[in-house]
């Protein structure tokens, strides 16, 4: 989770994070986190 939480809430350019509010951030979290579901299908949660 750390992977996912570092690359949604910050960038790479070394100014720390991307300019966008708390909410936008779980915002990303989720969808990213959906994604990952989607495309790997575990049959236990």
């Amino acid at each position: 989770m750390n992977g996912v939480i570092h690359n949604c809430t910050h960038s790479n350019e070394g100014d720390g994070n991307l300019g966008i509010s708390e909410n936008e951030m779980f915002l990303q979290i989720f969808k990213y986190t959906e994604t990952l579901f989607s495309k790997i299908r575990p049959s236990k949660v």
